[in-house]
């Protein structure tokens, strides 16, 4: 799960995994949300349309695709949805 605006994965780090990721052979999903935050797919304000239908489509993926693969990357976990 991919937000436009997150500190913790920033553009550098997006940029970088969806080069490495591809690199390891397998098949992964990303998922991003313009205009939307870190941490909107756990707050779900239910005044912001477009925070509650990403919150949704964030849901809907997890639970369609699970397991995950996790990533750690400096101080940051990035989580990647796989394939089985």
């Amino acid at each position: 799960m991919a937000p436009e605006f997150d500190p913790m994965f920033t553009e550098e780090l997006k940029l970088f995994c969806n080069s490495v990721i591809p690199a390891l052979g397998v098949a992964y999903e990303y998922h991003y949300f313009p205009k939307l935050e870190h941490a909107f797919s756990v707050r779900g304000n239910p005044n912001d349309s477009a925070e509650m239908k990403g919150m949704r489509k964030a849901k809907d993926a997890a639970v369609k695709r699970g397991p995950f693969v996790a990533l750690g990357m400096q101080k940051t976990v990035v989580a990647f949805m796989i394939f089985q």
